[in-house]
């Protein structure tokens, strides 16, 4: 995950759900803080800058709200995770993000007429009239 690049320090969250879960990252800038959120593995959404607002405390009311902090991000070492963000400890350069959740294929509304219509004609007794 890129972080804004004029950011000067961020921190990632993440709530665990069985649709797979939800990210939260906020990023503090000169002019204020950003936060960027999304599906896990799917962050695409972002907001406009916020003035005055405070990094911790929008951290602190997501963890309020079950999330948990994935790792922080600063310029000097870019995403720190677990116990290497407070130890020093060489730092990867972004946070691995988890592969996709296969999908099962949906099937389009004409589809579902076609196969309707099959259906009843293959169930329909010979003489049946089409109107």
């Amino acid at each position: 995950m890129q972080a804004p690049h004029n950011a000067l320090y961020g921190i990632w969250l993440r709530s665990a759900s069985v649709s797979g879960g939800k990210d939260w990252l906020i990023f503090q800038v000169p002019n204020g803080v950003m936060t960027m959120w999304g599906k896990t593995g799917f962050v695409n959404q972002m907001s406009p800058v916020k003035p005055g607002k405070d990094i911790y405390h929008i951290a602190q009311g997501k963890r309020n709200k079950g999330y948990e902090e994935v790792a922080t991000w600063s310029q000097a070492h870019g995403w720190s995770h677990g116990a290497q963000q407070h130890s020093g400890a060489q730092a990867q350069a972004t946070p691995p993000v988890p592969a996709p959740k296969p999908t099962k294929p949906r099937r389009s509304s004409s589809q579902k007429a076609i196969a309707a219509v099959q259906k009843w004609t293959e169930e329909a007794p010979p003489e049946a009239e089409w109107f």
